[in-house]
């Protein structure tokens, strides 16, 4: 029964932690918690878990400070954080410290689950990958040192036959009686004689019956034979039980005639026992290579296909001829030179990884490592991790707008609670001071120094009074009365109105590019007559030193919306305020009160749209406004 994979949560959040443990339980972990990062490291220590769920903010030390703090002393602990609070350049930043993933709050509880195993699953592809690798590095270090040892025995060999007593192997030299006639001194040393002692003895002076009796068997074989004759058995020299090898081989005068029996003796133990481990090492490493979950092929030093695994016969998918030119005859239809990839790798012996390639409607991740005399090619088919990929990256974008969403309403929110203070703390005595102003007016009749100065406090009064309603509707958007309209109808009739009343426009040069198709759509006449005022009235104003004045107001269908780009060639925006533009009280105007857009992007979200500014500084500046035409 495999051990199963533990997960330490680690956040203050008593029911957003027991959620989380409840739900990792039921997937079948073994789940720790802690509300803390010092209980955490006590865990780690007692526990070590596979992978770590780790809120951002937390009390006493925060989810970075305590990640950094044990990345080094733990490398092997993967990492995913969790935060309420998480922004993009925080993520990114976490991402490149090592961090595996990352997770805002609320987030789906199948989402965290598929992530996790994502994580799981590349650390159990990167930790096989990592032994797969040492492996191959055991098998080639054996392999080299097996040619050696055989080089070095055909090396002795030769070195026998010019030079009989100075090799270290056991030579003997027997009549036709099987009798002996010399040897060199290793053979001697291990039957406890001198050298001259051996002459006239029988391997019956020297082994016991049964052994000898095979020997001498041996012996009339090569005789009668005339060919060599070469063993490998077990003996035992003293007490000692070794395996040796003996080589046997016709000695023959000038006629042809045998005359005898050259023997080589040779202590085959070791030898024997590192050749019997080097076989079992191959054994494992095709087990490892043949029963590899993932689809693996294997070439010689030319590419071409010497043998796949298991998972590649059973991958659905055309399996390659053995002796096919990789990326040549099989997986050709790359759109980069796979095969010059390869035949690369085998050359300097550097693997290439290929995170993401896309073969017909596939998409694989691939990697070539270098391999003895050739390179292997595992092959894993990630088109199913890419739509999840995409998946969670469209349901983040949507969360993120989400998040701009609900922060811009909060602001609102908070615009209209001070706006209805304001408006009951100044309107009171606001009507106060227009209710003097006029009965002043009544009693300075025939003094027009007097009048003048009333008819100012008059008209600033107003103005006040103005912006309180400003300020009231941008925080409660006015109820809106939608019918069809015309669009351009609309737009047509604000610049009119702004000739008529400004003159300003007449100095710009206004291109109109109004799409040919539906331009009827269900609007609040007044109110988007407000938002275009608005917009363009700010785009000349942003034109007004410029000696190039040139407003486009463009139309057209996308898909099922109706957007008009209102584009200027003013001084621009700088790209720190763009995030600010729609604030309440925000403004880029030296009299500016940051209202009027605030109010603009209320109207087009009350109609169900979007509003969004682009905008380079010295080059100008286009607001898009996005209408749904249902």
């Amino acid at each position: 029964m495999s051990t199963p994979i533990k997960i330490l949560v680690v956040d203050d959040n008593v029911l957003f932690r027991k959620t989380v443990v409840d739900v990792l339980e039921d997937e079948g972990f073994h789940v720790f918690s802690a509300d803390s990062a010092k209980n955490a490291l006590r865990i780690i220590k007692n526990s070590l878990p596979d992978l770590m769920l780790l809120d951002i903010r937390m009390p006493e030390m925060d989810g970075i400070t305590f990640f950094t703090k044990i990345k080094k002393q733990y490398p092997e602990i993967s990492v995913m954080l969790m935060t309420a609070y998480g922004k993009i350049d925080s993520a990114v930043q976490a991402m490149r410290d090592g961090v595996c993933d990352y997770l805002t709050k609320p987030f789906d509880l199948n989402e965290m689950l598929v992530r996790i195993h994502s994580v799981l699953e590349k650390k159990h592809l990167q930790k096989f990958n990592l032994e797969l690798q040492a492996v191959n590095k055991v098998l080639y270090e054996r392999e080299k040192e097996l040619e050696k040892v055989i080089k070095e025995r055909d090396k002795a060999k030769n070195k026998y036959l010019m030079l009989f007593e100075h090799v270290p192997q056991k030579i003997f030299m027997k009549d036709e009686n099987s009798a002996y006639i010399s040897c060199n001194k290793n053979y001697a040393r291990i039957l406890k004689i001198n050298q001259e002692e051996i002459e006239g003895k029988t391997d019956h002076d020297f082994f016991q019956k049964e052994l000898a009796d095979k020997y001498e068997s041996d012996d009339k074989k090569v005789l009668d034979s005339g060919e060599s004759l070469e063993m490998e058995e077990k003996c035992i020299i003293g007490k000692k039980e070794i395996i040796v090898g003996t080589l046997k081989v016709p000695v023959k005068d000038k006629t042809g005639k045998i005359i005898g029996i050259l023997g080589i003796f040779r202590d085959i133990t070791e030898h024997r026992a590192m050749e019997n481990e080097l076989q079992a090492s191959n054994e494992s490493n095709w087990a490892l290579f043949e029963y590899n979950p993932i689809a693996t092929i294997a070439v010689d030093y030319k590419g071409k296909i010497v043998m796949y695994n298991r998972a590649q016969r059973e991958s659905g998918k055309r399996l390659p001829a053995i002796g096919n030119i990789m990326y040549k005859d099989y997986a050709g239809k790359h759109k980069i030179n796979m095969h010059a990839k390869l035949m690369k790798c085998i050359k300097f012996g550097k693997t290439h990884n290929f995170p993401e390639l896309k073969y017909g409607n596939t998409f694989l991740s691939v990697t070539i490592s270098p391999f003895p005399n050739g390179a292997i090619i595992v092959s894993q088919d990630i088109t199913e991790q890419k739509k999840v990929v995409e998946k969670l990256k469209s349901y983040y974008e949507k969360l993120q707008d989400r998040d701009e969403k609900l922060v811009h309403s909060e602001k609102l929110a908070y615009v209209g609670r001070v706006a209805a203070n304001i408006a009951h703390e100044v309107r009171n005595p606001l009507g106060n001071v227009v209710f003097s102003s006029q009965q002043l007016k009544r009693i300075v009749k025939a003094e027009p120094f007097a009048i003048k100065q009333i008819d100012i406090i008059d008209r600033n009064a107003v103005r006040i009074n103005f912006l309180i309603s400003e300020l009231l509707n941008c925080a409660r958007p006015p109820k809106l009365r939608k019918r069809m309209y015309d669009i351009h109808k609309i737009i047509a009739s604000v610049l009119g109105t702004i000739k008529s009343q400004t003159g300003d426009i007449e100095k710009v040069k206004v291109i109109k590019k109004f799409s040919v198709e539906r331009s009827r759509i269900k609007v609040d006449k007044e109110q988007m007559k407000r938002v275009f005022l608005n917009i363009i009235l700010n785009a000349v104003d942003a034109m007004s030193h410029k000696r190039e004045k040139k407003l486009t107001v463009i139309t057209k269908l996308v898909e099922n919306s109706f957007t008009v780009q209102i584009n200027d060639t003013g001084k621009g925006i700088p790209e720190n305020d763009i995030i600010s533009i729609f604030d309440p009280f925000f403004s880029l105007k030296a009299k500016g009160v940051g209202l009027g857009l605030t109010l603009c992007h209320g109207i087009i979200t009350g109609h169900s749209g979007t509003v969004s500014v682009e905008s380079k500084l010295k080059k100008g500046t286009t607001f898009i406004i996005t209408l749904p035409l249902k």
